[in-house]
């Protein structure tokens, strides 16, 4: 059971992995962005999806230890609190992509 769960975690994660950083960059071969700007945002980019990427793995991972808990109080407080700071961090990662594109907005108009 534990092995096939991991195949299942890893694979998800190695699906998401390629699919934001094949999203996420968008160069031409052999060529890098010129621009600061583009730099930036494409970094940005690439950070933003892998952060998601690892708060989705985490509440699956909550997820799954909740229904594992089988009603053990202490496993489902541990199992919430996976779930909760895995919202949290996708929410800073919202605010934070936010603030940087209103920062962008009032510098470069």
């Amino acid at each position: 059971m534990k092995k096939k769960f991991l195949k299942i975690v890893s694979g998800a994660l190695l699906f998401l992995l390629e699919a934001s950083s094949a999203l996420a960059i968008s160069c031409e071969e052999g060529k890098l962005p010129t621009d600061l700007d583009e730099l930036v945002t494409k970094i940005k980019n690439v950070l933003i999806a892998l952060g998601i990427a690892i708060a989705a793995i985490y509440i699956i991972l909550g997820g799954f230890d909740l229904i594992r808990a089988e009603g053990d109080t202490e496993k489902v407080e541990k199992a919430r609190q996976r779930l909760l700071y895995s919202l949290i961090g996708v929410i800073i990662i919202v605010i934070a992509s936010t603030l940087v594109n209103i920062a962008k907005a009032l510098l470069c108009s």
